[in-house]
This record gives C-alpha cells, sequence and structure tokens, in this order.
C-alpha cells in the first residue's frame, strides 16, 4: 500500500484509531484497578569458603562455592529454610504457598545470592525476605561437610538487608496504560488499514488515473436537500464547483463542430441528473445556448425536479410523430428542455435508430452546448450509444460512504471503450465538506488539462437575460 494511500486511510478512520486508542487505555486502566498490588522486598547474601592461605587453595574453594551456588539458592526455597521461617513469623501459610512467593537468584559470575519476597503488605514483604536469609544463614553451616575441627566449610553472610519497598511492583499504572494505548492504536490502525485493503469503493483522484486515465474535471460536495425539486440550483455549495466543471470543459481539446456532452455514471445513484440540470444552468448563466435532453427514457425525472408538465419528448421525436420545435421547453432557469416523452419498450434499440444521429446533429447546430442525461452504463446501454455520436462523456463517480466500486467504474470504462466514446473527464460527486475544500485548493491544477486550447467565444445568445445566478 502506497504511503498517500495509508494516509489517507487512516485520515478517513481516524475516529476508529482515536477510539480503539481509548478503549485500550481505558481497559488497561480496568485491569490495573481491578489487580491486586503486590510489593517486592530483596535481599542479598554473599557465600564464601573459610579457610585456605595459598593461591591454589583459595582457587580451589572458590571452584567449589561456585559449583554449589545453584543448590544454596535451592535450599532457601525448600522446607528447611521456609517453615523455620512461618515459625519465627508465625504465619498462617504453607511452605509451597510460601515458596510461591519467594524467588532467589544466583547473580551471574558471583557467589552472592539475591533473595526476593513477594506480599500484598510492603512491610511483610521486607521480613520475609530478611527472614529467609537470617534463616539461610543458620542453617548454611550443615549444608557441608565439617572440618576435622567441627568448623564449618562455608560461611553465609547477609551482605544487603531488605528495605520496605514504597510503591507496589504490580501493578505499573502508566506502564499499562501507557501499553493499553499503544495496543488500542494498533488495533485501530490496523483496522483502518485492512479496511482500507478489503474497500474496493473509488476514492481517490489517483484511483481514476489508475483505472481510466482521465483527468478529474470537479468535485461537487452536493448534498440530498439540493437535490430536492425547486432546491436544485439553490445550493452554495455545489454552484463553484459547478462553475469550475464548467471552467474545465472549455479549456478541454475537442472536435471541431458541436458541443454535445453525454452525462452518464455506473449506477442510479451516483447523482447524474443532479449534475446535468446543474451544468445546464451553469452554462445558461454563462451566457450559452444549453439545450438539456432527457436521454434516460426508462426512470425520467427532469419534468418533477423543474417543475414541468409531462409532455411529449425525445421518444416521440425519434419516432417520427413530433419535431423538436413541439418538444422542447423553457426551463425558469435559462435553457431549453427535451424530456424523456412517451416511454417506449424498447429504450435502447430506439435510441440506437438512425433517425437519433440526425437529432442531435440538429441540436448541435442550433444550440452553444447540448447536455444529455442518460442512464447508467451498468444496467442499460443507452448511455455507450450516445456517447459514441457526442462530442465527449462526463462520467460520475459517487465518492461518500455509497461510493461507486472499483468494478463498476471498470466495467463503465469497458462499455465506452467497446463503444468508442470519448471519455473527457470524471465528476466526484457527493464529495465531503473537508475534501472538497482540499479540492478547491488545487482546482486550477485539476481543471487545466495538459491538451487543453484557449476557450472559445460562443455566439451571442438569442435568449433574454434570465434571473437565475449560480453562487
Amino acid at each position: 500500500m502506497q504511503t498517500s494511500t495509508t494516509y489517507i486511510a487512516l485520515r478517513a478512520r481516524w475516529f476508529s484509531i482515536l477510539a480503539a486508542t481509548l478503549v485500550g487505555g481505558i481497559v488497561a486502566s480496568s485491569v490495573t484497578l481491578a489487580t491486586e498490588r503486590v510489593y517486592e522486598a530483596t535481599s542479598e547474601i554473599f557465600v564464601a569458603q573459610q579457610g585456605g592461605t595459598s593461591s591454589a587453595e583459595l582457587l580451589q574453594s572458590s571452584a567449589y562455592v561456585m559449583d554449589r551456588m545453584d543448590s544454596y539458592a535451592q535450599t532457601m526455597n525448600s522446607g528447611l529454610v521456609l517453615q523455620a521461617v512461618i515459625d519465627d513469623l508465625d504465619l498462617d501459610t504453607t511452605v509451597p504457598d510460601l515458596s510461591s512467593d519467594i524467588s532467589t537468584l544466583v547473580v551471574e559470575e558471583t557467589v552472592v545470592i539475591e533473595i526476593t519476597a513477594r506480599s500484598d503488605d510492603s512491610a511483610e514483604a521486607m521480613e520475609l525476605a530478611n527472614a529467609v536469609a537470617a534463616r539461610f544463614q543458620e542453617v548454611s553451616a550443615s549444608l557441608d561437610p565439617q572440618r576435622a575441627d567441627g568448623s564449618s566449610v562455608i560461611e553465609a553472610t547477609v551482605i544487603q538487608s531488605a528495605t520496605q519497598p514504597g510503591r507496589p511492583a504490580s501493578p505499573r499504572p502508566f506502564l499499562n496504560l501507557f501499553l493499553g494505548l499503544l495496543v488500542g492504536s494498533a488495533v485501530g490502525v490496523s483496522y483502518a488499514l485492512i479496511r482500507r485493503v478489503a474497500d474496493r469503493r473509488v476514492r481517490t483522484e489517483a484511483e481514476v488515473q489508475e483505472l481510466l486515465a482521465t483527468p478529474i474535471l470537479a468535485h461537487v460536495p452536493l448534498d440530498e436537500a439540493a437535490c430536492d425539486p425547486g432546491d436544485l440550483f439553490e445550493s452554495a455549495v455545489c454552484s463553484e464547483s459547478i462553475r469550475q466543471l464548467r471552467t474545465g470543459l472549455q479549456f478541454l481539446t475537442l472536435p471541431r463542430g458541436g458541443r454535445s456532452f453525454v452525462i452518464t455514471s455506473a449506477r442510479r445513484d451516483d447523482g447524474r441528473t443532479a449534475i446535468a440540470l446543474s451544468l445546464a444552468a451553469a452554462q445558461a448563466n454563462a451566457g450559452h445556448r444549453v439545450c438539456y435532453v432527457e436521454a434516460d427514457l426508462r426512470h425520467p425525472s427532469a419534468a418533477q425536479r423543474l417543475g414541468l408538465a409531462e409532455t411529449m419528448g425525445l421518444t416521440d421525436v425519434l419516432v417520427g410523430v413530433a419535431d423538436l420545435d413541439s418538444v422542447t421547453v423553457r426551463s425558469r432557469h435559462g435553457f431549453d428542455v427535451i424530456l424523456a416523452g412517451s416511454a417506449p419498450p424498447n429504450p435502447a434499440d430506439l435510441l440506437a435508430r438512425e433517425s437519433t444521429l440526425p437529432v442531435i446533429r440538429e441540436l448541435e447546430t442550433t444550440y452553444d452546448v447540448v447536455i444529455l442525461d442518460t442512464p447508467p452504463l451498468i444496467p442499460a446501454t443507452e448511455g455507450a450509444i450516445l456517447s459514441q455520436m457526442c462530442t465527449g462523456t462526463l462520467f460520475v463517480i459517487r465518492v461518500d460512504r455509497r461510493a461507486t466500486t472499483r468494478r463498476e467504474v471498470g466495467q463503465s470504462a469497458a462499455a465506452l471503450e467497446n463503444s468508442g466514446a470519448p471519455l473527457l473527464g470524471v465528476i466526484f460527486n457527493y464529495c465531503s465538506t473537508t475534501s472538497y475544500q482540499r479540492a478547491q485548493r488545487h482546482a486550477l491544477p485539476s481543471i487545466r488539462t495538459p491538451n487543453r486550447t484557449a476557450p472559445t467565444e460562443s455566439p451571442p445568445t438569442h435568449h433574454d437575460t434570465h434571473s437565475l445566478q449560480v453562487q
């Protein structure tokens, strides 16, 4: 996974990472509070062999003691020593139970043994460590053969008495809290990365470039409220991005002749119609002669959105029962509209007729900009059919929680490629506000593609000045 992709994944799941980190800290704190406090106290014993004056005798004595150090340490944790400790301190326990609270350690390469006692009481831990050391000091003389004069071969000396610990050895609150936060954040990051790997939705420009190799013309933060009838052109958040889309189209290198654009998407709920109507309004607001053609004959919705009466439309023109002038109506937003018209039983076959291309060419002659709103590419073929007849295609990709998947984008791209339709660019729809603001800061590089020409002067419009202002 690339660094940029990783950053995007972590940024998108920052709340989950934060929540997992806090949960880890809470769990660690709860375990710490529920864990019984244990104190540790340590005493040290030095074991040496008595006697010997020459270097050879001292070396031999040292080797003898070193060989037996593990045995001495084990003896300290045996009943020989611990039973006496129980009796001396009047403890209500047994040797096996006390043995689990006593540990011994031979310091490497020395004749020193560390005795560590654990207890839930700091004073008792100190007493246990010192009692074990004292009792071993008493019994150590009987562990080895005595000399002829009755003296002991070894001598155990307490070189460090245990002191009362000031804080428990377990639990360690700060360490536990740190580990809890660390584990929680690791779980959160892992969750975010796994979700990113498993997520097949298209979210970034890099993914679009990988799949389509086409520029991103606009980022539209279109909310649901802006899609209601009567409110479509009142959304301030989408108007600026639609103007950017309009500008982006001017800078694209287009074939000579008409400027007819198919606006399509992979699925029905990608906001294709809202984008098409908004672009038509923005183009009309710039003084262009614009015609919006509702080419989605399966699920027409433009009449409801624009507050127009259901009349004859594109279907009636294609079957020859009406002409373009009779089915063209003016919207209150300053552009002409050709509705879908009567519902045909075979929309794809109807649009594939030879009569469709002359209709588009006539519209290109009459208007500066023709926008065809087609059905989505995956469930229907009309979009691909009309795309090869027009100047170019604009592909709408949804990038919110219900984002278009990589598979859907790939299938749509294949449909356009198989039909030979030119794909001009991509429109990101339903962007988050943060993503939209970031896109705004980089709008100029993203709109101006390498292949561009200066915008051409549009012919004078014959329409009266309209009151629509797309802000």
